[in-house]
């Protein structure tokens, strides 16, 4: 055990405090390239709307369980997972670069509710929307 932790310890090391780039091994399978941008075009493209599984997966001309497996391959995190982080990301630049409302903004990135939207962004980004503009933008 004190072998694994040191291990665990050395990797965090190198990882966070070292020069030397760290690069994650290549992943065999998933989603050809192709495929994959389509995909991600249609969702960065579709943000506000309604993505669904089936929807992504129609685009990728895969079955809804093929999609949602080789996607994870691909990307690392399942399909809705991705989604989630891309509406975050945009809604993120959405506050930093316009003066849209958090509201206009929720609506803007695919939730149905401000109040939704808030509590999503909080968890992912550690703290509120309209704390997030104020202590970026200055």
């Amino acid at each position: 055990m004190t072998e694994h932790l040191g291990i665990l310890v050395a990797v965090h090391l190198y990882r966070h405090y070292s020069d030397a780039k760290w690069l994650p091994r290549p992943i065999k399978g998933g989603l050809g390239a192709a495929r994959l941008r389509q995909v991600i075009d249609y969702i960065e493209a579709h943000l506000a709307d309604d993505l669904s599984l089936a929807m992504l997966a129609s685009i990728a001309g895969l079955s809804l369980h093929h999609f949602g497996e080789t996607f994870r391959q691909s990307m690392g995190v399942p399909p809705h997972r991705f989604v989630l982080s891309r509406r975050i990301e945009r809604a993120k630049i959405l506050l930093l670069s316009t003066d849209m409302t958090i509201t206009q903004i929720a609506f803007a990135v695919g939730y149905s509710s401000q109040s939704h939207f808030a509590t999503k962004f909080r968890e992912a980004a550690g703290a509120t929307p309209q704390r997030f503009r104020i202590e970026r933008r200055g």
